[in-house]
């Protein structure tokens, strides 16, 4: 049962990264594309928008990835309690920079949007979504890792 359940996981984290994928690599420049030629004073704006997206989904997909060797390492027999810590510390640190990467997004967008015809609440209450969901990854990955290091010491003596 714990090989299925290791494999159903990584069957989710691929198919996350393949959607994640498409939408970097299929509909996001086509958006993007269109509004430079809708704007193209403001074309700056958009694609340092698109690199700051390019970044965060390296992040993202090297969490992905990192997720994807601990289910590894934890379907092994021995546990692998080291690259586990490892991962997770990799993993807490993707999520922590995405979530500030967000935040300095939503601060960049707060001072673009000084005109009163702009309203940049609903990009705002997205960018604390994404905020708070990465401060979520960063939390349990923190507490996992903790255990995980727990259970070393624990092994080791």
């Amino acid at each position: 049962m714990k090989r299925i359940l290791i494999l159903f996981l990584k069957f989710v984290l691929c198919a996350v990264a393949l959607g994640a994928l498409a939408v970097c690599a299929g509909s996001l420049p086509d958006m993007l594309g269109h509004e430079v030629a809708k704007s193209p004073k403001t074309a700056w704006v958009i694609y340092l928008f698109l690199a700051c997206v390019y970044l965060v989904f390296a992040l993202f997909l090297t969490g992905l990835y990192q997720g994807f060797r601990l289910l590894t390492h934890l379907g092994e027999s021995d546990g692998g309690l080291q690259p586990s810590i490892k991962a997770l510390r990799t993993i807490k640190r993707c999520a922590m920079a995405i979530g500030g990467l967000i935040v300095a997004g939503v601060a960049v967008v707060m001072v673009l949007a000084h005109n009163k015809e702009d309203d940049p609440a609903g990009f705002v209450a997205l960018g604390f979504l994404g905020t708070l969901m990465s401060g979520i990854v960063a939390a349990a990955a923190v507490v996992f890792q903790r255990r995980l290091e727990k259970a070393s010491l624990k092994k080791q003596l």
